[in-house]
């Protein structure tokens, strides 16, 4: 059961993976980046990234790509709100046709054309199967460079102020880190659309405190828990799998409230289950075990894959290869 348990999540995990390739955007939280000098430096414009800032009145963000001619230079500019705040697009680089009109306060280099687009007001918000979130797109920008050098691009609204996010590039790939970094990279996404950490982090919290109470209830009860300090670890991460999974589903609910549902909705439902799953499966072992090294190599396992579908939060994978080395069973002779 468990070995069955332990495939269908691998597999679904790398079906996943091959879906993320082409949909999956590596998340940034810039820094201050109110001034050319300043600008986030986007090292590689054609890799799929994801920005999430926020805009004060009478400014702008900058961003830098060093770009090559005939290379593809692809934007999204949305906001996580339908309000009166409507950020547009300044890009500025060689090559550019002089486009709209510019703000007095955006800063300029020198020798370069401006193409300045506004944004729009879309009646209904798009959903983003990996945060996952609702998105109203405000500016779509795709088109090829026609020489080489630095490109700068500015996103500003010259009479409000509020969260915007930027895409960028169409290249999606992740590092090992980039990807395993993900779930703390979403809880930070869900605070800039304006939740509080702890209304984000609810489902999860609710779930260990009410699970290792039953836990112990059992214990007590009927002598059915963890038989050592190994064993209640293992049960703390599989709850904290558990958890996260609810995390996802609330967070979807959340977002479907605002768009229609979509067929990619399937992708976040997925995303969600394999963590539940996984943690079920390390629930049972982590009950059922007496020490034996099959239950702890499963146990191992489990924690290992859970790093890479954003399972726990991390720290529940950490506990998970800890409790694997630990005797799982008090009655284990070392």
């Amino acid at each position: 059961m468990i070995s069955r348990s332990i495939h269908f999540v691998i597999g679904i995990f790398l079906f996943l993976l091959l879906v993320s390739a082409v949909q999956a955007h590596v998340p940034i939280i810039p820094n201050d980046n109110n001034n050319l000098e300043t600008a986030t430096y986007i090292h590689d414009p054609l890799k799929s990234w994801a920005i999430y800032s926020q805009l004060g009145s009478e400014n702008a963000d900058y961003y830098r790509l060093d770009m090559e001619k005939g290379q593809r230079l692809q934007f999204m500019l949305f906001t996580p709100d339908r309000n009166t705040f409507t950020p547009g697009l300044a890009i500025m680089g060689p090559g550019i046709t002089p486009q709209g009109t510019i703000p007095a306060f955006i800063d300029i280099p020198t020798g370069v054309g401006v193409m300045a687009v506004a944004g729009k007001r879309p009646d209904q918000a798009s959903y983003e199967p990996f945060t996952p979130a609702r998105i109203y797109e405000r500016v779509v920008i795709d088109m090829n460079v026609t020489a080489d050098g630095p490109y700068y691009v500015a996103v500003f609204e010259p009479s409000g102020k509020g969260r915007y996010g930027l895409a960028v590039g169409y290249r999606e790939e992740f590092e090992v880190y980039e990807w395993i970094n993900v779930p703390l990279d979403v809880i930070a996404i869900h605070q800039w659309e304006g939740q509080s950490l702890g209304f984000i982090l609810a489902p999860m919290l609710a779930i260990i405190a009410i699970g290792f109470g039953f836990l112990i209830w059992q214990r007590e009860k009927r002598g059915y828990a963890p038989q050592s300090l190994s064993g209640w670890i293992a049960s703390v991460a599989a709850l904290s799998y558990i958890g996260s999974g609810a995390m996802i589903f609330m967070q979807m609910g959340i977002a479907l409230g605002h768009t229609d549902l979509p067929s990619s909705v399937i992708i976040t439902v997925l995303f969600a289950l394999l963590p539940i799953i996984a943690g079920i499966a390390m629930l049972y072992v982590s009950m059922k075990s007496r020490g034996e090294m099959k239950s702890r190599i499963t146990i191992a396992i489990l924690g290992i894959v859970g790093l890479f579908i954003w399972a726990g939060l991390l720290i529940g994978p950490v506990l998970a290869i800890i409790a694997s080395f630990l005797p799982l069973s008090m009655k284990e002779k070392t």
